[in-house]
């Protein structure tokens, strides 16, 4: 098919066009819009093997860069989600000039709205740990010295007591 998306066809073009026979349109401007449908049909066409996801081997069929694929992989576990895939398709065809349809900018905002809640929810975790770390710290911390100082107040007592013990032992000795 193609070898890259810089030297190959525009992504719309070459897979809404190799993949779903849709006939090509003069520019992208004259193209009809890219719809969610549309970007679901070709991830169903990308994902040969229908295990839900598209592998690099399946992207870089489809005309799709390593660069590219790895860019949109947010889990980083080398394959596209449909979920990862939509952003990538609505990425490369709207900088290259090609209609977007409502549908497909909404799939994309709430995506993206997604992503930006889950990591929301992980720097919070991550503030919750860092904080309940930092009170269990302080709470040793405040443990060691409490015990420091008693260590110190039973020195200093058995010290106290000793010399009491050693005068009284001089007093008995001196009658």
């Amino acid at each position: 098919m193609m070898k890259s998306i810089r030297n190959a066809p525009i992504l719309a073009t070459a897979l809404a066009g190799a993949l779903l026979g849709a006939a090509p349109a003069a520019s992208a401007q004259d193209s009809p819009p890219a719809t969610l449908e549309l970007a679901q049909r070709t991830f169903k066409k990308l994902d040969a093997n229908k295990d839900g996801k598209i592998s690099l081997a399946e992207a870089r069929r489809g005309g799709l860069t390593a660069s590219s694929v790895n860019g949109e992989d947010a889990d980083a576990d080398q394959h596209l989600s449909e979920a990862e895939f939509t952003l990538l398709y609505r990425g490369l065809l709207s900088s290259r000039g090609y209609p977007i349809a409502k549908d497909l900018d909404r799939a994309v905002d709430g995506i993206q709205a997604a992503r930006k809640q889950a990591a929301d929810a992980q720097r919070t975790e991550e503030a919750r740990k860092k904080q309940s770390q930092q009170s269990a710290e302080a709470r040793t911390t405040a443990a060691r010295k409490k015990q420091a100082e008693l260590d110190a107040q039973r020195t200093q007592d058995a010290r106290k007591k000793q010399s009491q013990q050693s005068a009284e032992a001089r007093t008995t000795a001196a009658r």
